[in-house]
């Protein structure tokens, strides 16, 4: 059934006693029924000449409708300028699929008194916020003007009641969206963000007066100018043709809005593109043939990116017969197919990329080339309300950044980052070195500072992460792997000595470092009494942890009972020990998929015994094993299942007031020093009371707390809560009454003391039975997969404190054979 903004163009004629003369457009003219007309574009690209019902216009490589209502009632032109504003007649889509019917009533019904609605124009851009932008009104109405549409005058019952001509909001949905419209949504959380750092005096205090001058600028654009320069500003840094630029929320004609952001500097257009290669990487595949069969190549099938430097490659070895470079008369050709294109002007492009920096900073990582604009789309999504974050408050009493200098590098350090990483991805290991020493030479001095350290160290340590020479720092860690890569060893373990030497930055880190430095000279350089020095000194760090001491320990074992090193035998008495028991283990058989017909990791047949039938995964092919031995319910979540039991304990100390410098953005999911020492010490006394009282619980006050904080809190985004991992509350409730107060308290204080290293190596499932309460961790091993240093730890702690945990191996066997393991398993 159709919708009141999807009636059609004859039920609108009909009930309101209009009839046309003559039709606007004959649906003869591409020579198909209106029901197979799908689009304006269709109709108006097959136009060809003149009709005695329709007139056309030649503007731009299309030509333009010019529909003349005849009998002198009504004239009214739809005017367009090119092919993007003739495809454009989004209004009229539907209702051209009826124009011939029309037309019939029209011939029954010749009556010279007929009421004809005058047709007048509207444009597709959204004027909801025109009358906060006085500045820009007049010439958006002028630009509007442009982009006539056909629509019909209604009287305003009418027009209350129903819809002509169906809106772009219509097609996308955007009712559903709350109080904007989905451009709007962009631009309004772009000025958030730019208002935000404005209104913060210390943020401020870091920009300059050219900073100012563009945001400014900025602010003086027109609303589609902005709106089109917020969206291209999301994409992709690259050339666009402008000819592929489609925002019909913005405007359904982009020139005006195209040409003001020329005019303020904002892009640049195509004559400064010089750049044979990037015009043919533009120019669509079809055009990049002809001019390749231009310049004679003999294979014009190759594909787009062949093609461009097999062109580029001719280019620069021929000369056309008039002894010009064919470089500049390719060159020419290409920018000729390629019409008009647009690049956004780099200083106010970085600019507002520094100041979404600012707005982000304790979102950061080395992947953020633009850094900042990943909290647009978290924008986005929270107004949009896709994403709800937890309500807590903000404290701010430093600032990361000391001075301008200290954002200009930072900003600079990610676009570096991003680089080498791009390298190290692709294998491209020399320009990845260069990119590392390049980057080491410009901040070295600034590394060295002390005055920058003596700050820096001033800082929380959860705040030091978000220093350039905390970023810095994490770079040259990444020069590491570029060395080890081209098998430099001797000058991995340099760097690797050299980031031991700082205790100030990235000191969780150190684990890993003093691994990776004890494995490279022991394996590499062939000195494994030097690797046991250095493995003493890593497991005296007070940073090193968990799986990083045992792995360290467990290397300084092979080097002693290594046969070639019998002179070290005795060496080991000398390294602090690190102990941890065997865990019992049990054998589940399996039916193996074969790995050629799937890329996918290991895949079972599921077991005569399932339910569903089909492929599974060796977690869900060990919880249907579980299931046959009496465990009722089971969930695959590794840490994830202990962290949201947490989560739902200790939600108000989690987000609790009180801790300067923790939350200083409205679009966190966790506090800042959740992954530090520092949140257990922040909140020793509140989560010690909690503890006790956890322990003393009774199973129904147990289930209490945690439904109510289920109720409270359900949906809102923590970093430690996976929502959709228990099928409701009353699946948690009985997780944790199988489980217990007192044994909970002791896994939870050894999550909430060191969550930055105890929260992998979890076991994989969590088995339980509501009947019996009793309760399993079970870790689970496929063919060939063995036990983790930090899972070996885990499996280690909850025996110690009398927890049922185990190792299932799971062992693929053939068709035959698994029928022999189950019918013995059967009989015993």
């Amino acid at each position: 059934m159709m919708s009141k903004r999807q009636t059609s163009l004859h039920d609108f004629i009909s009930n309101n006693n209009v009839i046309l003369k003559r039709a606007a457009i004959l649906s003869k003219s591409v020579g198909k029924k209106p029901g197979e007309i799908d689009n304006e574009q269709k109709l108006f690209s097959n136009f060809g000449g003149q009709d005695e019902d329709v007139d056309c216009i030649y503007i731009g490589s299309r030509p333009a409708a010019k529909a003349v209502i005849k009998n002198d009632v009504s004239i009214n032109t739809v005017k367009r300028e090119g092919d993007s504003k003739v495809s454009r007649a989004a209004g009229t889509r539907k209702k051209l699929q009826r124009v011939k019917h029309v037309k019939k009533e029209a011939n029954k019904n010749n009556k010279s008194d007929s009421c004809i609605s005058q047709l007048k124009a509207s444009s597709f851009t959204s004027n909801r916020h025109s009358s906060a932008n006085s500045k820009s009104k007049t010439t958006l109405q002028q630009h509007e003007l442009k982009n006539e549409r056909l629509s019909c005058e209604m009287t305003k019952s009418e027009k209350e009641s129903t819809s002509v001509f169906p809106t772009i909001t219509d097609e996308v949905s955007i009712d559903e969206l709350p109080h904007n419209t989905s451009e709007s949504f962009y631009l309004d959380n772009f000025t958030f963000a730019l208002s935000s750092v404005l209104g913060n005096a210390e943020d401020k205090a870091l920009l300059n007066d050219e900073d100012l001058e563009v945001i400014n600028t900025f602010d003086h654009l027109s609303e589609a100018g902005r709106k089109l320069y917020v969206r291209l500003f999301q994409r992709k840094y690259r050339w666009l043709p402008m000819s592929k630029l489609k925002y019909p929320g913005i405007a359904a004609d982009l020139s005006f809005a195209l040409q003001e952001l020329l005019s303020a500097g904002f892009l640049i257009g195509e004559q400064n593109l010089h750049d044979l290669t990037v015009v043919l990487g533009l120019l669509p595949a079809p055009d990049l043939r002809i001019l390749a069969k231009d310049v004679r190549l003999a294979d014009t099938g190759q594909p787009k990116s062949r093609l461009v430097e097999c062109i580029v490659q001719h280019c620069s070895t021929q000369r056309s017969v008039f002894g010009r470079s064919m470089h500049s008369v390719v060159f020419k050709k290409a920018k000729r197919l390629l019409g008009s294109c647009c690049l956004l002007k780099e200083e106010p492009r970085v600019t507002l990329l520094r100041m979404l920096l600012l707005f982000s900073l304790t979102d950061i990582t080395l992947e953020d080339e633009d850094a900042g604009l990943k909290v647009l789309f978290s924008l986005l999504m929270a107004n949009m309300q896709k994403i709800v974050y937890p309500s807590y408050t903000i404290s701010r009493s430093v600032k990361a950044l000391r001075d301008r200098d200290s954002l200009i590098r930072l900003q600079k350090l990610l676009f570096s980052a991003a680089e080498l990483m791009g390298h190290l991805q692709r294998h491209e290991f020399e320009p990845a070195l260069q990119d590392y020493l390049m980057a080491k030479r410009e901040f070295d001095n600034y590394y060295k500072d002390e005055d920058v350290v003596r700050y820096d160290e001033s800082l929380p340590v959860w705040v030091r992460e978000f220093t350039p020479n905390s970023l810095y720092t994490k770079l040259l860690y990444l020069g590491v792997e570029v060395l080890q890569k081209m098998r430099n060893y001797a000058a991995a373990v340099i760097q690797l000595e050299e980031l031991l030497g700082q205790t100030a930055y990235c000191i969780t880190s150190r684990g890993r470092w003093w691994e990776r430095l004890s494995l490279n000279i022991d394996q590499h350089l062939k000195q494994p009494a030097k690797a046991l020095c250095v493995i003493t000194s890593g497991l005296l760090d007070p940073h090193v942890r968990t799986g990083h001491k045992l792995g360290l320990y467990l290397r300084a074992v092979k080097i002693c009972s290594s046969p070639k090193n019998k002179s070290l035998k005795n060496r080991l008495e000398d390294v602090p020990a690190v102990l941890c028991q065997e865990p019992p283990s049990r054998v589940f058989h399996g039916k193996l998929f074969p790995k050629s017909t799937t890329a996918a990791k290991t895949s079972f047949y599921a077991p005569d015994f399932a339910e569903n039938e089909g492929l599974c995964g060796v977690e869900d092919l060990a919880l249907m094993h579980y299931e046959q031995l009496g465990y009722t319910d089971g969930v695959h979540g590794e840490g994830a299942t202990m962290t949201t039991v947490l989560s739902l304990i200790f939600w108000d100390i989690v987000f609790m007031d009180g801790i300067m410098d923790t939350f200083w953005s409205p679009f966190q999911s966790q506090p800042l020093d959740l992954r530090w020492d520092n949140f257990y010490l922040n909140r020793k006394k509140e989560i010690d009371r909690r503890l006790e009282e956890l322990s003393n619980w009774s199973d129904e006050v147990l289930c209490e707390k945690v439904e109510n904080c289920w109720t409270a809190h359900v949906g809102e985004t923590c970093v430690l809560t996976s929502w959709d991992l228990f099928k409701s509350v009353d699946h948690v409730k009985s997780l944790v009454t199988c489980i217990g107060g007192s044994v909970l308290a002791k896994i939870l204080e050894k999550i909430l003391k060191d969550h930055r290293h105890c929260r992998g190596g979890m076991p994989d499932l969590m088995v339980w039975n509501r009947k019996d309460k009793t309760f399993k961790f079970a870790e689970v091993k496929g063919p060939g997969d063995r036990l983790s240093h930090k899972q070996m730890l885990w499996l280690d702690f909850l025996l110690s404190v009398g927890v049922d945990a185990e190792v299932c191996h799971v062992q693929a066997v053939g068709a035959r054979q698994l029928k022999r393991v189950n019918s013995s398993d059967t009989k015993t």
